[in-house]
């Protein structure tokens, strides 16, 4: 042995060893003692056998045979028992030197990957999503439980298989092509989304899905990771949200004039009642006349909230780039007069521009500001509206110095037609905040209030950024 090598034998952060085909190590390098925890004098005293997990002994003997048999070079995996108990994963390359009938072996300790890849067998296997990994040739490798269940195929049947026996025969001649695509220009994205993309079951039926594509590389290739849901489910509640909000068209409709219309002749002949014989009746006959035509006007009212509610997601324009200040200065006019009459100061930091339905937000800002006008203390109201990105959104707040809001009461104001105060009190459907809300949620955000009684109240919302 020249210098370098026996540099390169003492130095390697790999196990290096020397045997003969007797079974027994003849030389050991020092990561042997790092690695295992065995001195050198134990390791080479045993056949190293004895230091072979049980269930890999026979295999490990069949390499040294071959080995010995004239096979140049060999690479396996086997476990080696360390001194604590515990055993290590070693993926080894050997070959024999024919001139002095020695084994050569270098091994690489793996144990870590094969954890991570045990682990990783683990989560697929929990996955209630389908997973296929797939090798560079489009070859099957690998499939979870729930791609057994979605597919009809029992694990065994499809490793090996190319990907194409998924894939509906009318796409087969372009999928092939489409792999090689992703093989080109790997990187994570979805597959169906929107799309009648649909996979090809083992009973012959297909099934519509959407795909996310990973690529995931590994010591001995890279490989495309192809999480499969199932969009059955998905369709049938988009068929049924669509049959309900044609319903709820209908109801709009309805509301807008069948169920109007009753009212007004009710309230249009009662007042003629009461301007034609109203001589002729006594005070409680005209007093229930009163309480008829404020009946009348308040049903109206709240026939008007059911249809504003339900206009937030029936009437929703186009999404488009809307700057809120000008939003807010909008509601300010449309509130101008309230806002004189009350004395009230608004208050208005630097706002966004953000995605979404104008008009809406619009009704956004112009309920919440009419809210703390109406519900004011002694004070003249003071409103302040400002806005803070935080984690990918922004945060809007909408503060008075009103009554406030019990803490019990939070949620109960965003539920419609649940009002705290009498209609003698305070004026109004209790439909509002309920509007809000549902605005808010209908651009992805969230809604909530804080509030001390007598103080004031804080409404929160947010809007993605």
């Amino acid at each position: 042995m020249d210098y370098d090598f026996e540099q390169f034998f003492d130095d390697s952060l790999d196990l290096f060893c020397i045997a003969s085909p007797d079974g027994y190590f003849k030389r050991l390098n020092p990561s042997f003692e790092r690695i295992l925890g065995w001195s050198t004098e134990q390791l080479l005293s045993r056949p190293f056998v004895e230091f072979i997990h049980p269930d890999d002994v026979d295999a490990t003997v069949q390499v040294v045979e071959r080995l010995g048999e004239g096979i140049p070079t060999v690479e396996f995996d086997n476990r080696y028992q360390c001194q604590d108990g515990s055993f290590r994963y070693l993926r080894w390359t050997a070959h024999p030197d024919p001139a002095t009938g020695l084994l050569y072996a270098i091994a690489r300790d793996v144990t870590e990957s094969r954890k991570a890849r045990d682990r990783f067998r683990i989560a697929l296997e929990a996955s209630p999503t389908a997973i296929l990994m797939i090798g560079a040739e489009g070859t099957i490798t690998l499939i979870n439980r729930a791609a057994e269940k979605l597919f009809g195929y029992r694990s065994e049947e499809l490793r090996g298989k190319k990907l194409e026996v998924l894939v509906p025969e009318r796409y087969r001649g372009v999928h092939p092509a489409l792999r090689a695509e992703f093989a080109g220009n790997p990187g994570s994205r979805e597959m169906g989304a929107g799309r009648d993309l649909t996979a090809l079951r083992k009973d012959g039926s297909e099934v519509p899905v959407e795909i996310g594509l990973s690529p995931m590389e590994t010591e001995d290739e890279t490989f495309v990771l192809a999480a499969v849901r199932d969009r059955t489910a998905r369709l049938r509640a988009a068929a049924e949200l669509k049959r309900s909000n044609q319903e709820l068209e209908h109801f709009a409709r309805v509301a807008s004039h069948d169920l109007q219309e009753p009212l007004r002749m009710v309230a249009g002949y009662t007042q003629l009642l009461a301007t034609r014989y109203g001589g002729q009746l006594d005070e409680t006959a005209r007093e229930y006349m009163r309480y008829a035509v404020d009946g009348t006007a308040r049903m109206q009212e709240l026939i008007q909230g059911l249809l504003t509610y339900s206009r937030v997601q029936l009437e929703a324009g186009e999404p488009e780039s809307v700057d809120l200040e000008e939003v807010v200065e909008w509601a300010r006019a449309n509130l101008q007069t309230a806002i004189t009459e009350s004395g009230a100061t608004l208050t208005v930091g630097r706002l966004p521009t953000v995605d979404g339905e104008r008009l809406q937000f619009g009704q956004l800002f112009q309920n919440l500001i009419g809210n703390a006008l109406k519900f004011r203390g002694e004070k003249p109201p003071h409103i302040e509206i400002s806005a803070t990105r935080q984690d990918g959104e922004w945060l809007f707040a909408v503060s008075d110095n009103g009554i406030g809001i019990a803490e019990e009461f939070r949620e109960h104001v965003f539920e419609m037609f649940n009002r705290l105060h009498t209609v003698d009190e305070y004026e109004g459907t209790g439909i509002g905040l309920s509007v809000c809300r549902r605005i808010v949620e209908r651009h992805e955000g969230r809604m909530w209030l804080e509030s001390v009684p007598g103080e004031g109240t804080t409404f929160y919302f947010t809007l993605p950024a």
